[in-house]
């Protein structure tokens, strides 16, 4: 498997697995993410030509923030997810950014999706730096990690 910048194709593939995890982005998720995926960085990790799954970010603030991850749902729970951070990570200290940052539903919320997600990011030594409200949606943490 390699992490790679998404081409047009990529972009396209990127949209259309995250079209197939219904339980973790809505439609209004998936409006976003075409264009969020056209004026931010996308990665994508890659076997044999397949997207296996992607990731996008962007610089905000002095920090790397982390837009938008799925992974194929054949793939999860296979190190896909962990390989783009790693991947967003490089890149972040490569710009000499300190800190990556994402945000999430709350620790108070239990679907499935949201508490494999937030597990995700805390295995890989997130830690739980604030809480945000934004209209109209849940209420959301912001979950940081230092760049060593």
């Amino acid at each position: 498997m390699k992490i790679i910048k998404a081409n047009t194709t990529q972009r396209k593939e990127s949209i259309k697995i995250a079209k197939k995890l219904k339980e973790g982005f809505t439609k209004e998720a998936i409006d976003n993410m075409k264009i969020d995926f056209k004026i931010n960085k996308l990665v994508v990790a890659v076997e044999n030509s397949q997207v296996l799954g992607f990731l996008c970010y962007s610089s905000f603030n002095g920090f790397l923030q982390l837009k938008w991850m799925g992974v194929r749902k054949n793939s999860q729970f296979k190190g896909v997810g962990k390989s783009l951070l790693k991947f967003a990570e490089k890149d972040a200290k490569n710009l000499g950014l300190k800190k990556l940052e994402a945000d999430t539903l709350t620790d108070k919320n239990s679907y499935k999706p949201y508490v494999l997600t937030r597990n995700f990011y805390y295995h890989n030594g997130f830690k739980k730096i604030g809480n945000i409200k934004i209209r109209g949606w849940d209420d959301q943490i912001i979950l940081g990690k230092a760049i060593k």
